[in-house]
């Protein structure tokens, strides 16, 4: 974490991440397209385009990585960047971060303001693990990035942190000058008024199944691998195009390496906009517990979610609320031969934000632990 003003704006302009950030908060909004061609113009740009062709890139996961940050919103085959808004964080004391969107004037006002005699707070930016990097002026494409995750890493923009403030009206103050908003709205707040996740797929269209498509019926969670299985449905009745079995995910493919999820729920098949959807729906039918927290003294708390079960969107932005900075992914060491899955790392949760989003809207186990290497009492490895 560095303070703002001990970076140079000409360096921070040149981070790819913020880069990106700037150009969508020009735009507004785009499709998805349009994200992909700007990260290939930058990539181009730097020499790094090369990353772009890598067996698992996902520009997917980028995109998720804007939404988490709480910069940008999502429809389907579109995104619109979200208003500029300074964010309370929960459970620390005098800390806020700047979400959504981000341009050259305001980024220089926010400089300008900070450095008044009469403020009373700080700024810092919480940086990626290549920021010495960029700090230096090394170019990108000499310094060879060893890893897609060092890829995705200078891609992710900064977190701007507000910090030492004496009371809520100094931040009053600082949106006003700058004419942004304030969200006092507490994660706690927000995770309360979404609704269940059965109420959430009722919401979604219903219709049968067209005979000649081929269903497949979820199977498996493969943790040592991460990946999801399926197989082809038995029970599916081609007269009236419905499964059989309810609350349970199928799926069938559309063309290439694309399907279409639906679930079987209410004597109806719910076709489902998120993939993440369902699986946390299959989650909720397992007797098992793939999510974790840990409780912390400094912040919040932990909360533990397996890397291959992304939160569906509109439960993903509770915990950008909570400190908006991206997860941390790692395996948690076993002391068996075996591999836990790949986890991702939420910070700062406030324990009753993280019981309300597992326990009562996603109807699934948290389990309570103490340190990571409890996982594997948890996470079974098939094969």
């Amino acid at each position: 974490m560095t303070e703002m003003n001990n970076i140079t704006i000409s360096n921070l302009y040149q981070h790819p991440g913020e880069r990106l950030l700037r150009w969508m908060s020009v735009k507004g909004e785009g499709s998805i397209s349009d994200f992909k061609a700007a990260i290939e113009n930058i990539s181009n740009e730097l020499g790094i385009e090369k990353w772009l062709e890598v067996k698992f890139f996902s520009y997917e996961r980028l995109l998720n990585t804007y939404i988490n940050l709480l910069h940008i919103e999502r429809e389907r085959t579109k995104w619109n960047i979200a208003k500029s808004s300074i964010n309370i964080l929960p459970g620390i004391n005098n800390k806020a971060v700047l979400t959504g969107s981000r341009n050259e004037v305001l980024i220089n006002n926010l400089l300008e303001n900070s450095l008044k005699e009469e403020e009373s707070y700080s700024i810092y930016l919480i940086e990626s693990g290549l920021e010495n990097v960029l700090k230096n002026g090394i170019d990108l494409s000499a310094n060879n990035l060893r890893s897609l995750s060092e890829f995705y890493e200078i891609f992710t923009p900064h977190t701007v942190l507000f910090t030492d403030y004496d009371e809520v009206q100094d931040l009053k103050n600082v949106s006003n000058d700058l004419d942004i908003s304030l969200n006092e709205i507490s994660p706690l707040e927000y995770v309360s008024s979404l609704p269940t996740l059965d109420e959430y797929i009722s919401m979604h269209n219903t219709s049968s199944i067209a005979r000649f498509h081929q269903p497949e019926k979820f199977r498996n969670f493969i943790n040592s691998s991460s990946f999801i299985s399926y197989n082809q449905e038995i029970n599916f009745d081609e007269l009236d195009g419905y499964n059989k079995i309810e609350d349970c995910l199928y799926r069938y493919e559309i063309h290439g390496s694309q399907h279409q999820y639906y679930i079987y729920k209410d004597n109806k098949n719910y076709f489902i906009t998120e993939e993440a959807i369902g699986f946390w729906k299959q989650i909720s039918r397992l007797d098992k517990v793939y999510s974790f927290f840990i409780e912390s003294d400094s912040l919040s708390g932990i909360l533990i979610i397996p890397t291959a079960f992304k939160l569906p969107k509109i439960y993903l932005k509770t915990l950008g609320f909570c400190l908006a900075v991206t997860p941390r992914t790692l395996k948690p060491a076993r002391s068996d031969n075996k591999t836990n899955p790949k986890m991702d790392i939420y910070l700062n949760v406030p324990t009753k934000v993280a019981k309300t989003l597992i326990q009562e809207k996603l109807n699934c186990k948290l389990e309570f632990i103490s340190e990571f290497s409890e996982i594997q009492n948890y996470i079974e490895i098939n094969g």
